[in-house]
C-alpha cells in the first residue's frame, strides 16, 4: 500500500483564504507558523493604528482650516496651511494606505497580479475618461495630485483604485463566496460608497479634478457614478480571475473604514452632510450583507482576528 503523501507544514496567511483543507478544518495550522503569524498580526494592527492616526491628524488639520476666520489672529502661517494642508493629506492618504495594505498582505505574493491588473484598469479608465468623457463624463485633472502619467492621470490615482478595490473585493467575497455576479455587484457597491464622498471633496470642495459638465450632486454628473459602478464591476471580475479568495478579516475591514474616514470627515466638516451620510449608509449596507451571509453559514467560519486558523 502506498504511503500517503505528507502534507508538510501549512503556511497560513493573514488576509488570504488558506488551502481548502485548512479552511474546512481538516488540517490544523502548523505550530511552526504560529509565532511568525502572531508577529505579522501585531505589525498589521500597528499599521492600521498608524493609518487611523494619520487620518485623525488630517481631519484635525482640516478642522483648523474650516475654523480659519476665527483662528487667523493666532496663526500667522494660516494661509500656507490653507493652501498646502489638504494637498499633503490627500496625496498622503493614498500613499500611506497603499503601504499599509502591502504590509497587511505581507509575504503573500498572490495579490501582485491583481494589483497590477487593477492599477492598469484604473489608469485606463481615467485616461479614456479624460480624453473622451466615457465612462464618467467630461473632466480633467489639475496639478494638485502631483506628477501625471502621459500628462493626463496623476500617478497616485491608479494606486487609489487598488487601495479601495481589494478590501471591497474581500468584503464581497465574504458575503457571496459562491455567487460571482452578486460578488461583483456588492464589491463595486463598496467601491462606489467611497466615491460618494471622495468626489465631492476632491472634485468640488477642492479642484483636484474639474468637471466640464457639472451635475446635480455637488457639481458632479450622475454619469460619474454610473461609470464608477461599471468599472468597479469589471475590477471585481478581474480580481476574481487574478487573486485567490481573500478573507475579509476585521483588520482588512478596518482598513476599508480608514479609507472612507478621511473623505467622510472632510465632507462632514465642510457641511456636505449628504455625501457623508450616503457613504456611511452604502458602506454599512454592504458590511451588514457580508455579516449576515457569514452568520447564515454561506462562508466557512474563519477567525475574527488576523493570524487565526480556520475552524470547522
Amino acid at each position: 500500500m502506498a504511503r500517503p503523501r505528507s502534507q508538510g507544514p501549512q503556511r497560513a496567511h493573514l488576509l488570504v483564504a488558506p488551502p481548502r483543507q485548512i479552511r474546512r478544518g481538516l488540517i490544523p495550522m502548523s505550530p511552526l507558523t504560529e509565532p511568525r503569524t502572531k508577529a505579522r498580526s501585531e505589525r498589521a494592527r500597528l499599521a492600521i493604528v498608524a493609518l487611523y492616526a494619520f487620518t485623525a491628524i488630517g481631519l484635525a488639520g482640516y478642522a483648523v482650516v474650516v475654523a480659519a476666520p476665527r483662528l487667523g489672529a493666532w496663526l500667522p502661517d494660516l494661509p500656507l496651511l490653507l493652501d498646502y494642508g489638504p494637498i499633503i493629506f490627500a496625496r498622503g492618504q493614498i500613499l500611506v494606505s497603499i503601504c499599509v495594505l502591502a504590509l497587511l498582505l505581507g509575504e503573500w505574493r498572490g495579490w501582485f497580479g491583481g494589483c497590477i491588473a487593477v492599477v492598469v484598469l484604473g489608469f485606463g479608465a481615467e485616461f479614456v475618461g479624460v480624453h473622451t468623457g466615457l465612462p464618467f463624463g467630461r473632466y480633467h485633472f489639475t496639478d494638485l495630485l502631483g506628477p501625471k502619467i502621459l500628462a493626463t492621470v496623476p500617478v497616485v490615482m491608479p494606486l487609489a483604485w487598488w487601495n479601495i478595490a481589494f478590501p471591497a473585493y474581500a468584503i464581497a467575497t465574504r458575503a457571496f463566496p459562491r455567487a460571482a455576479l452578486q460578488r461583483y455587484l456588492l464589491g463595486s457597491w463598496m467601491m462606489l460608497a467611497w466615491d460618494l464622498s471622495i468626489d465631492p471633496c476632491l472634485g468640488h470642495l477642492y479642484p483636484f479634478w474639474v468637471w466640464q459638465t457639472p451635475g446635480v450632486y455637488y457639481g458632479i454628473p450622475v454619469s460619474n457614478f454610473i461609470g464608477w459602478y461599471a468599472v468597479g464591476v469589471l475590477a471585481m471580475a478581474i480580481l476574481d480571475r487574478t487573486t485567490p479568495p481573500p478573507v475579509a478579516s476585521r483588520l482588512l475591514i478596518a482598513y476599508y473604514g480608514a479609507n472612507l474616514a478621511m473623505p467622510m470627515g472632510f465632507a462632514a466638516l465642510s457641511g456636505m452632510w449628504l455625501a457623508a451620510v450616503f457613504t456611511a449608509a452604502a458602506a454599512i449596507l454592504g458590511l451588514v450583507l457580508a455579516e449576515r451571509a457569514e452568520s447564515s453559514g454561506q462562508f466557512p467560519a474563519v477567525s475574527r482576528s488576523l493570524g487565526g486558523a480556520a475552524s470547522a
